[in-house]
């Protein structure tokens, strides 16, 4: 069994607001499925979290891609 990894599709976000990162990817697991990570946190501290969990398709993954990105952009943070 031979898997494809779309390299090219792969995306990635990080917003920062004062001392508090986020950080958002959309990928491909080692099985080649579509995996969407996210990361929070706090410079200087080892205070944050993470999550990651499968998305049925690439455009599902999009979508939660742009409700991250609105969500920060409401909550103030700027794109980096």
């Amino acid at each position: 069994m031979s898997i494809h990894y779309a390299h090219h599709r792969w995306q990635s976000y990080r917003w920062r607001k004062a001392e508090r990162v986020y950080f958002a990817s959309l990928q491909q697991n080692i099985f080649g499925q579509w995996l969407l990570i996210r990361r929070w946190g706090v410079t200087d501290s080892r205070r944050g979290g993470s999550t990651e969990h499968i998305v049925d398709t690439y455009d599902e993954g999009l979508k939660q891609l742009d409700k991250a990105r609105k969500r920060r952009k409401s909550r103030g943070y700027t794109l980096q």
